[in-house]
């Protein structure tokens, strides 16, 4: 029962982390596009 819960909890943080991961991937990738979009104005 115990491993079970600490499973669970390792695998929500596991899981939260990578939305972080992919959230600043995502915002990054959205700076690159708008400082390409300035560069072509």
């Amino acid at each position: 029962m115990n491993m079970e819960s600490e499973m669970k909890k390792s695998g929500k943080k596991m899981m939260e982390m990578k939305v972080k991961v992919c959230g600043s991937q995502r915002t990054i990738f959205i700076i690159k596009r708008r400082l390409k979009k300035i560069e072509t104005r």
